[in-house]
């Protein structure tokens, strides 16, 4: 029976209900291009993730932990970059979103979503593509049951952030906002960043109030900027950490 209530216990978890949910996603992209090339790419980004969190980790003489975050960190950067980065571009993007998790601290919370990071920092030094592969093919098709299961698989990871994570208002007031400033219902790379990396809980606001706000501000700016940049999303996103981090130090200091 405590084996039974531990397990239970340990599979309530958000940070392993999201990792299922992420993989469950993963399994379908890459059956659906149905290229190994693309499993190899998932696997350097993700394997990549975790060494180096770890490494960090020891380099900072912190207790290692299960490594939830950079799983899930991994995850995404592999569902994200392009699959054809070289092994090397992938590494570096990973160190990258590791470096900010564990070095770029307030109050020894991480600043800056890890992945948004290692992916947009990747992309300045390389000029690498941002591709969202696994999360941009998914469209609405009632005639097609096989598209109707990718698209619940696309939304399962919004269960963990709407109900575990409580960033309800956050998620509907970004992407209401997207949508009517994009003239667009569906977009399931707009989904998958608001499910999975805008509501991310360390970056961003638990009081609803200020979700709204965050939601809101994150919509507007990607929409304001999204011409000269070949992504919006990561980049906005980092720009929303930063305001948000910089009210939130002010506040503490009553500026």
């Amino acid at each position: 029976v405590s084996v039974t209530k531990k397990m239970n216990k340990i599979f309530r978890t958000p940070k392993l209900q999201m990792i299922i949910f992420l993989l469950l996603l993963s399994i379908s992209a890459i059956i659906h291009y149905s290229f190994i090339s693309y499993l190899q790419a998932f696997l350097v980004a993700l394997v990549s993730t975790i060494m180096f969190d770890l490494a960090f980790l020891r380099l900072r003489k912190v207790a290692l932990f299960f490594p939830y975050s950079a799983i899930i960190t991994g995850v995404i950067i592999g569902l994200i970059a392009s699959p054809y980065l070289s092994w090397y571009q992938l590494i570096i993007t990973a160190g990258l979103a590791m470096f900010s998790k564990n070095y770029l601290l307030f109050k020894n919370r991480h600043i800056f979503n890890p992945a948004a990071f290692g992916l947009f920092f990747s992309h300045l030094i390389f000029s690498n593509t941002i591709s969202w592969w696994a999360v941009s093919w998914q469209q609405l098709n009632v005639q097609n049951l096989s598209a109707i299961i990718y698209i619940l698989i696309l939304l399962l990871p919004g269960l963990v952030s709407i109900v575990r994570m409580r960033r309800f208002v956050n998620i509907l007031a970004f992407y209401i906002t997207y949508a009517l400033l994009n003239q667009t219902i569906f977009d399931p790379t707009a989904i998958f960043f608001a499910f999975v990396m805008l509501p991310e809980p360390m970056t961003t606001p638990s009081k609803r109030t200020d979700q709204f706000l965050f939601g809101i501000s994150i919509a507007v700016l990607s929409f304001i900027i999204r011409f000269p940049l070949p992504d919006v999303f990561t980049p906005v996103l980092l720009l929303g950490n930063l305001i948000f981090i910089t009210i939130k130090v002010k506040s503490r200091m009553n500026i």
